[in-house]
C-alpha cells in the first residue's frame, strides 16, 4: 500500500479528528495537532465503509456516478488488495483517546460525482429523514429516521451559505480596509502583485469597482 498508517510517531504531527455532535449527528472534520504514537490498523475497505457491494462500486465508477477521492486533504493514492483507490483517516486525538493515544483508522474513501452518486452513497435514499414532530413518543420508524442524499446535500449546503455570511459578517465589522488588505495580501501571494504596496492600489481599486457594480445592480433593480 503506497501510504503506510500506524507505528510510532515522534513529535507533532496533523491528524484529521472526527466528531459527531449531539445536535446534528453529522461527522465534522477538523484538523488539530497531535503528539502520540499511533496504532496501525488495517484498511477499512469501501464496501464495509458505504455498505456497499464491490459489484455496487465498479459498476458505478464505470459509470461515471463516483470516483475514488483524489488529493490531500480527500484522499492519499494507494493500492489496496488488487485496485488503486484512495486511502484517508479518522482519527481520535490523544486528548479524546481513552487510552490517551492518538488512534487512527483508515478507510477508502469514495465521493459522488453525479445525483445517482449521491443516492447510492446515502445508502440509495434520496429523499431527507423525516423530522420528529411534538409527540410524546416518536412515532417514526426506523426507516423514516434515515438520512438520505438531500440531508447531506442540506448539511454541506449550509456549511457553505454559512461560510459566504461568515465572511460577509467579518467585513462589516472590521470595515472595508481590512478586506482590502487582505486582498492585497492575497494578490501577492499568487504573484498578481510585485509588492505588497503596488498590490493594495490594485486592492482598493477592484473593490471600488466591485462596489460601484453592486450599487448600479440594485438601482436597476428598484427601478
Amino acid at each position: 500500500m503506497a501510504k503506510k498508517n500506524g507505528g510510532k510517531n515522534g513529535g507533532t504531527k496533523t491528524e484529521t479528528t472526527v466528531d459527531q455532535t449531539k445536535e446534528t449527528k453529522m461527522t465534522e472534520t477538523t484538523t488539530v495537532q497531535v503528539s502520540a504514537e499511533v496504532e496501525a490498523r488495517k484498511v477499512v475497505i469501501a464496501e464495509d465503509a458505504y455498505n456497499l457491494t464491490t459489484d455496487q462500486i465498479t459498476a458505478a465508477l464505470a459509470e461515471g456516478f463516483i470516483r475514488w477521492a483524489g488529493g490531500i486533504p480527500r484522499g492519499d493514492k494507494a493500492t489496496v488488495g488488487t485496485r488503486t483507490t484512495a486511502v484517508t483517516d479518522v482519527t481520535i486525538s490523544a486528548d479524546k483517546s481513552p487510552t490517551k493515544k492518538a488512534e487512527t483508522q483508515p478507510y477508502e474513501k469514495l465521493e459522488a460525482i453525479s445525483a445517482e452518486g449521491m443516492v447510492l452513497l446515502s445508502g440509495g435514499k434520496l429523499e431527507p429523514a423525516v423530522l420528529r414532530g411534538d409527540e410524546k413518543i416518536d412515532p417514526r420508524t426506523a426507516e423514516d429516521r434515515i438520512k438520505g442524499a438531500c440531508d447531506h446535500y442540506n448539511y454541506g449546503l449550509d456549511l457553505e451559505v454559512k461560510r459566504m455570511l461568515r465572511k460577509a459578517l467579518e467585513n462589516e465589522i472590521s470595515g472595508p480596509e481590512k478586506a482590502i488588505r487582505k486582498l492585497a495580501q492575497a494578490m501577492v501571494d499568487l504573484k498578481m502583485a510585485k509588492n505588497f504596496e503596488q498590490a493594495l492600489v490594485k486592492a482598493r481599486k477592484q473593490y471600488e469597482e466591485e462596489l460601484a457594480e453592486g450599487g448600479d445592480q440594485a438601482e436597476s433593480e428598484s427601478e
